[in-house]
C-alpha cells in the first residue's frame, strides 16, 4: 500500500441505481480488511438512506446540502482531512473538489473509466444501421460495478498479489436491510408467500415497457400456477414513485380484472420511502422490473430480478450480475438508441420491447417462484 488510509470519501451523487453498484467500493474495503478508520459517502438522497441503512457506520454527506460558492467551500472544509477520494462521479463539481482536495489538501484521489468512448461507439453503430435482427452476442459482460472495483484494486492491491484469483468477490450489497426491525416495516409484506414484485417504471418514460407485455408476461406465469402454486391467490405488489401512479393504476385495474382469481394486486406505487420498497423487495421471491434502479436495489439485496431491456443495451454493464438473475431483450441493431434511453423510438413502434418472448420471461418467473417454494419446505 502506498500510503496509511484513515479516512475514505466515496463520491457517488447519482444516479440512483449507480449509486447502489458504487457500494461494491465499501464491500472492497470490508473484504481486503482495509482499516480505515472512517468512511465517509458524498452523495444525495433518496440513494444515501439507502447506503446508510445497510452500512450505518458509514459517515452521509448530501451534497445538495452544500449550495453556491459558500457552500462548496464548507464541503471542502469538511473534508480537508480526508487521506483519499475515491470519485465515481466525474462531473465538473465532483472533478473541481477533488482538485481542490489534492492540492491544497494533499488528499490523494482516484477515479474509474466510464467508458464514455466505448458507449459513443456502441451509439453511433446503432445509429447509422438499419433496423435488423442481429445474432446473440457470446462472451462475458462487463458489469458497471467491476469497473468501480477496479481502481481501487489497481491502489490497494499488492504487485506481487494475483489481482485474478479474487477479482470480483466484492459486490454490490444491501443485505442488511433485509435484517432492520423498525416499527411498521413488516406490516407492509404480504401474508402469503412467496410473493411477486412489479417495477413497470423507470426515469425516463421511453425506459418503459408497453403495458401489453406486462399483462402477456403474467398470462405466462400464471398459465401454470397451478403446478407449484395451488389456487390461492399469487400476492403481486407494484412499485414505483409518485410519477408513475396513473400509469401503474392503469396497469393495476387490467390486472385485476383479466387475472383477479390469480393475482392478490397489492399498489403501492408512490406510497412508500426508498427504504420502505427496499426492505418489501428483499423478502420477495421475483422482481420483475424495467432496466431501473428497482433491477440494481434487488440484486444488492440478493433477489432475483427479470429485467426488461428495451432502448438501452446490456453493453453499457448495467444488467444483472447475479446468477439467478436474467436481463431479457432483443438483439436490434438499431439498440442502443441513446445512451439513458429517453431518445424516441425513431420508428415509432418499440419492437425492442414488444419483441420479447413472454413466454421465456414468464416461464423463467416459474421457475424462480419453485426454487422458492423448495427452499422453504426443505429442511
Amino acid at each position: 500500500m502506498k500510503q496509511t488510509i484513515k479516512k475514505i470519501a466515496i463520491y457517488r451523487s447519482s444516479a440512483l441505481g449507480d449509486a447502489i453498484l458504487a457500494t461494491a467500493a465499501i464491500s472492497f474495503l470490508r473484504q481486503r480488511h482495509i482499516e480505515a478508520q472512517e468512511i465517509t459517502w458524498i452523495g444525495s438522497e433518496p440513494a444515501l438512506s439507502l447506503i446508510t441503512a445497510a452500512f450505518p457506520d458509514v459517515v452521509p454527506v448530501n451534497i445538495h446540502k452544500y449550495k453556491g460558492f459558500l457552500g462548496f467551500v464548507r464541503l471542502f472544509k469538511q473534508l480537508k482531512n480526508l487521506d483519499l477520494v475515491v470519485n465515481y462521479q466525474k462531473n465538473l463539481k465532483s472533478r473541481a473538489l477533488c482538485w481542490l482536495l489534492k492540492v491544497f489538501g494533499r488528499v490523494k484521489t482516484l477515479t474509474y473509466s466510464k467508458r464514455q468512448f466505448f458507449r459513443f461507439q456502441l451509439l453511433l453503430s446503432a445509429q447509422r444501421k438499419k433496423r435488423t435482427l442481429l445474432g446473440k452476442k457470446e462472451g462475458p459482460l462487463t458489469w458497471q460495478y467491476q469497473h468501480c472495483l477496479e481502481v481501487l484494486q489497481n491502489y490497494f492491491l499488492p504487485l506481487t498479489e494475483s489481482k485474478d484469483d479474487k477479482k470480483f468477490l466484492a459486490r454490490p450489497d444491501l443485505r442488511a436491510i433485509k435484517n432492520l426491525k423498525p416499527q411498521g416495516l413488516s406490516s407492509l409484506l404480504p401474508q402469503k408467500r412467496p410473493f411477486l414484485v412489479l417495477g413497470p417504471g423507470a426515469t425516463h418514460a421511453t425506459k418503459q415497457a408497453p403495458e401489453q407485455l406486462f399483462l402477456g408476461i403474467m398470462q405466462e406465469f400464471l398459465g401454470s400456477k397451478s403446478d407449484f402454486y395451488g389456487n390461492d391467490k399469487i400476492p403481486c405488489i407494484i412499485l414505483g414513485s409518485k410519477n408513475e401512479m396513473a400509469a401503474n393504476a392503469t396497469l393495476c385495474e387490467n390486472l385485476r380484472m383479466i387475472y383477479g382469481d390469480d393475482l392478490e394486486i397489492i399498489d403501492y406505487t408512490g406510497r412508500l420511502a426508498l427504504l420502505e420498497s427496499a426492505y418489501i423487495v428483499s423478502f420477495a421471491a421475483a422482481v420483475l422490473s424495467n432496466d431501473s434502479a428497482l433491477v440494481h436495489i434487488a440484486e444488492a439485496l440478493d433477489t432475483p430480478v427479470a429485467a426488461l431491456f428495451g432502448p438501452t443495451t446490456e453493453e453499457f454493464g448495467f444488467s444483472p450480475w447475479q446468477a439467478f438473475s436474467q436481463a431479457f431483450s432483443v438483439p436490434l441493431s438499431c439498440r442502443p438508441c441513446s445512451k439513458h434511453g429517453k431518445r424516441p423510438c425513431r420508428f415509432g413502434d418499440k419492437m425492442c420491447f414488444t419483441m420479447i418472448s413472454t413466454f421465456a420471461v414468464g416461464q423463467f418467473l416459474v421457475g424462480l417462484f419453485k426454487k422458492n417454494l423448495e427452499l422453504e419446505t426443505s429442511p
